[in-house]
């Protein structure tokens, strides 16, 4: 048999019924909450690897056990995440474009690209945010005009990195990067607006 334990409550289903993980996760998928924990035999599965076990054979005595949130909680952990994320990054941004003035490149190109895989974390956690939450962040004539500024000044970040352009490069960490993150800031703020105003 295999033990599932979902939220504290302990369900049990036969091996032969399922031939691998993925035809038993369709039928103990939470429905209408949020996944934030997955274990399987005491050993946590990354919660974006998880179709990694989908072809998984079960084999009998698996134990897993699985933990979530009302999706109004996970998304507000979410936000605040998020703008914690924003917060700590606008911090060490002074710091990143004095490592290039000084001459600390290989150093800075690391921070650089933690800032820029964040970015990505931040445009990935926007589309999630603005499907749970249905915010219209494009309905606006300024929100698009910000958002394109937003990919405007990342392109000209990869045109200065490609031309190894370090004056421009510091100008744009300085001037350009405030504001691709002043427009995370904005539509984070806006989705929690919405979801305290829906939960009433």
């Amino acid at each position: 048999m295999i033990k599932i334990i979902s939220d504290g409550l302990v369900k049990e289903y036969s091996e032969s019924e399922y031939d691998t993980f993925g035809d038993l996760w369709r039928v103990i998928e939470p429905k209408n909450r949020v996944l934030v924990e997955l274990k399987v035999n005491e050993k946590e599965v990354p919660i974006n690897r998880i179709e990694e076990l989908f072809d998984v054979k079960l084999e009998g005595n698996e134990v897993v056990e699985i933990k979530t949130k009302p999706i109004y909680e996970a998304t507000m952990d979410l936000i605040d995440e998020a703008l914690g994320y924003v917060a700590r990054i606008e911090e060490r941004l002074p710091e990143l474009s004095n490592k290039i003035i000084i001459g600390q490149i290989n150093e800075a190109m690391n921070d650089l690209k933690h800032v820029i895989d964040g970015i990505v974390a931040l445009e990935d956690m926007r589309k999630s945010i603005s499907q749970i939450v249905e915010i219209k962040v494009f309905e606006s004539e300024s929100s698009v005009d910000k958002f394109k500024k937003s990919l405007a000044i990342l392109n000209k970040i990869n045109e200065s990195l490609s031309e190894q352009n370090f004056t421009d490069l510091v100008e744009d960490i300085d001037t350009g990067l405030p504001k691709v993150f002043e427009f995370y800031k904005s539509f984070l703020k806006e989705a929690k607006m919405v979801l305290i105003n829906k939960k009433g």
